[in-house]
């Protein structure tokens, strides 16, 4: 745990009319948004198990009649033909013909205060403190202020909410399950989600209670939720309110109303890898105990790491700025670096505090784990081709918390039997093929003819690398051996047998890069997209590095020939990255994914040593930033998709490109954060959690880069970042950055290795800087390498210096 540095919350003079606009309080488990003005306010309660089952869990289509005929005509260019033969097999195969989503994500319950005299709106301010997570809401004049604080405690079922009034306050506190359903235009199903459910309400003289309940569109699949709310306030006279879930009841000046709330949805089961979290037992329920316990859970996540731009002693704008006034001072014409270099600090706090609330047993979904719509955006999905891994989870291991990873194990250890069938009734393959969306099931039925998700083959390979990530900066060994060993032998039997010979190379057949369509073709579908090559050639290294780890090189012959084997990467005729290598598929650069690029995002793919590639991706950086800030504003602009500014920023940081990297961590900072400080999808629309782990994400790369025993420090800092501190930055090799403060004259560090940590193997580091040829004061000094080059003793766990350039 780090001391405090950096903003710890944050206050807003906003009030919200929707719940997308309100303000967040999660454990993990369960999400609160509380919304609403001094008449009515709202908590509207997710839970991240609570998925409506309310859509077809086919599984895939089987094209192993028709794949050949399907590859040959991708061989040739044809990818009009292989979109009509996909098609064509999918019917024979008894699809249903229609885009089956997800089990979207929906709310469990709404809670309600209404008060019969509900005071001035003046002062109102809506506050979150990063130290326990818990969100309040007060308003009205000295005297006579109201207030509604709701905790969420870590890892349970159980939200705490506080009413306090100054006067002794009648209203009306209510629970029901009408949620808000708007028409979001953005991958809602056809179904009619809220028609799906039935429900009950009642109160008593101290509780009320919401029962969902959904018999689910297909046999075995019904679910329910049952949401209690127990409410006590000594001196409180409670009558009934006249409707179901509803009563009347005063609130105390001197004894405030505290409500404990417990969501119990049924429970997913069934899967094959084990689980790597233990059960937590639910905590306590006074507003006391859980101020404790959330400075104990929550507030030791947060305190892992921060970040900071300028001197520490110089920088007080978050203690008086409220975030409205932050924002409006960063979109105003010429605005100041230190206005900039301020929302980019307050966005990588929130940023974290959103994702270590909505990390349960589950990780965030695209939108945490916060609901307040039964017409969730992309069902409010585990969307794997991106979101999840450039948004969710990208920061985890980098700033302080790898921790939090396991959740993201579990899901995808959640389905593999699905995996297994995936692949062999799509590629005729064996080993895992995952799927590009998941909640319920992990069957690859989820495809239309522009959006051929069923031939996304990265998720494994992907997941893979996380898993090492993990194993890592932990040295989780049981992890590695028990779970990340067998998964990646599934994954790499799947590239072994699905990729196919043609011209003494082997090529993914057909391939997809995500969601883009090659430049004068009609339909997605390709051979090689460039970003499938990089995710199986990294995959491979990580395997390999696992057996080596593991003493066990059973398959290194095969998949070491298996990399080889792989086509090289191409610079397009343009001379930028090209993003499919087969030549009949041309670019198109105009598009908000950069999955090219991935080469560039973990361990830079060492064919990328060569400086016409590294020239190449820069350009593709260029002109992807040009293209979106052309028409910088949500669709139909061009400022769509935070994350994938987040693919750009990753990449540029590891050419070293610091202001490209500035430009991509502004543009998220600036246009992809609200009031309520959660971050949306496009530019200031679509509740959205991409942003709130990509951010943080890119400001790791540009501050730390590393690889096991080797740290990079500084490696993209660009010229408004030239005084700064982060604490609790971790690196791979296990090596952690316990302060690292710099100036324009120099930096100091202290670096430390975890108990039992990959890096408490070996006894050195070497550390590298980047800005300039530099000096070392280190009493843990080795060698010199080269200026900027310098190893140091590890033996004792710690090193500590000072440069000076």
């Amino acid at each position: 745990m780090t001391d405090p540095m950096g903003p710890q919350g944050f206050t807003s003079t906003t009030q919200a009319h929707s719940w997308a606009d309100g303000v967040v309080a999660g454990s993990g488990t369960v999400g609160a948004v509380v919304y609403g003005t001094p008449e009515r306010h709202t908590i509207t309660f997710a839970h991240e198990e609570f998925f409506l089952p309310a859509n077809l869990r086919s599984p895939a289509p089987n094209m192993t009649p028709r794949l050949g005929e399907l590859r040959e005509a991708l061989f040739a260019g044809d990818s009009t033909t292989a979109s009509a033969v996909m098609l064509e097999a999918a019917e024979e195969s008894g699809d249903p013909g229609e885009l089956i989503w997800t089990d979207p994500l929906v709310p469990c319950a709404s809670v309600s205060w209404s008060p019969d005299a509900a005071g001035a709106a003046e002062q109102y301010l809506r506050t979150v403190d990063y130290t326990t997570g818990e969100a309040t809401v007060a308003w009205g004049e000295r005297g006579s202020r109201q207030s509604i604080a709701t905790l969420a405690l870590r890892s349970t079922s159980r939200v705490v909410i506080t009413i306090r009034s100054e006067r002794a306050a009648t209203g009306i506190l209510s629970i029901s399950n009408q949620n808000v359903v708007e028409p979001s235009g953005v991958g809602v199903g056809a179904v009619d989600y809220l028609s799906l459910v039935s429900s009950a309400a009642g109160a008593t003289n101290d509780a009320l209670w919401l029962d969902l309940r959904a018999p689910g569109r297909e046999p075995g699949t019904a679910v329910g939720a049952l949401t209690t709310v127990r409410f006590s306030s000594p001196g409180s006279v409670v009558t009934a309110a006249g409707d179901e879930g509803a009563v009347r009841l005063t609130v105390d000046p001197e004894h405030p109303l505290v409500i404990v709330v417990d969501i119990r949805p049924y429970p997913l089961t069934g899967r094959e890898l084990p689980p790597v979290l233990a059960d937590v037992s639910p905590g306590p329920g006074t507003a006391e105990e859980a101020q404790k316990m959330q400075r104990e859970r929550h507030g030791s996540l947060m305190a892992a790491s921060s970040f900071l731009l300028g001197r520490i002693e110089e920088n007080t704008v978050h203690g008086t700025a409220t975030s409205e006034q932050l924002w409006a001072a960063v979109r105003a014409e010429d605005a100041p670096v230190g206005a900039v270099n301020a929302i980019i600090e307050a966005a990588f706090a929130a940023g974290r505090h959103t994702i270590i609330s909505s990390t349960g047993r589950l990780p965030p979904t695209l939108q945490g784990v916060w609901q307040g719509t039964w017409t969730p955006a992309w069902s409010a999905d585990y969307t794997l081709n991106g979101n999840v891994q450039n948004g969710a989870i990208a920061a985890l291991a980098s700033t302080g918390n790898p921790e939090l990873l396991l959740p993201f194990f579990d899901l995808i250890g959640s389905f593999t039997h699905d995996y297994v069938d995936n692949a062999a009734r799509l590629y005729a393959a064996e080993g895992y093929l995952i799927n590009a969306r998941v909640t319920t099931h992990g069957h690859a039925n989820h495809f239309v003819a522009d959006y051929p998700h069923l031939f996304w083959v990265g998720a494994g390979g992907w997941a893979l690398r996380f898993a090492f990530d993990y194993f890592s900066t932990t040295g989780d060994v049981a992890f590695l051996r028990e779970w990340a060993w067998p998964f990646a032998q599934k994954v790499l039997r799947f590239y072994e047998t699905a990729l196919v010979e043609r011209d003494g190379a082997l090529h993914i057949v057909p391939s997809y890069s995500p969601e883009n369509i090659p430049g004068d073709h009609t339909s997605p579908l390709a051979v090689d997209a460039t970003c499938d090559i990089a995710i199986i050639r990294d995959a491979v290294a990580v395997g390999l590095e696992i057996g080596r780890v593991l003493d066990d090189d059973r398959f290194s012959v095969g998949w070491s020939a298996l990399r080889n084997s792989l086509p090289p990467y191409r610079v397009a005729p343009d001379g930028a990255l090209a993003e499919w290598i087969d030549p009949h598929y041309p670019d198109r650069l105009e598009h908000r994914h950069s999955s090219q690029l991935y080469p560039l995002w973990y361990r830079v793919d060492d064919a990328f040593d060569t400086p016409e590639l590294k020239e190449a991706a820069r350009r593709t950086i260029e002109r992807k930033l040009a293209w979106r800030m052309a028409d910088p504003t949500a669709p139909p602009g061009r400022m769509e998709m935070a994350f994938g500014l987040v693919q750009l920023g990753l990449a540029a940081s590891a050419l070293g490109e610091s202001e490209l990297a500035l430009t991509c961590v502004v543009l998220l900072a600036r246009d992809h954060w609200k009031s309520n400080m959660v971050s949306t999808h496009d530019a200031g629309v679509i509740f959205n959690v991409d942003a709130s782990g990509g951010l943080p994400a890119v400001v790791a790369s540009m501050i730390i880069r590393s690889q096991p025993g080797t740290l990079g420090l500084l490696p993209a800092l660009p010229a408004s970042w030239n005084t700064g501190e982060v604490r609790g930055f971790t690196g791979r090799g296990g090596i952690r950055i316990d302060r690292l403060a710099w100036t324009p004259s120099g930096a100091e560090f202290v670096l430390s290795t975890a108990p039992g940590s990959a890096a408490s193997r070996t006894s050195e580091v070497l550390l590298v800087q980047t800005v300039v040829d530099a000096v070392i004061d280190s009493s843990e000094l080795l060698e010199q390498v080269s200026p900027r080059e310098f190893r140091l003793d590890l033996s004792s766990g710690r090193a500590s210096g000072h440069l000076r350039w």
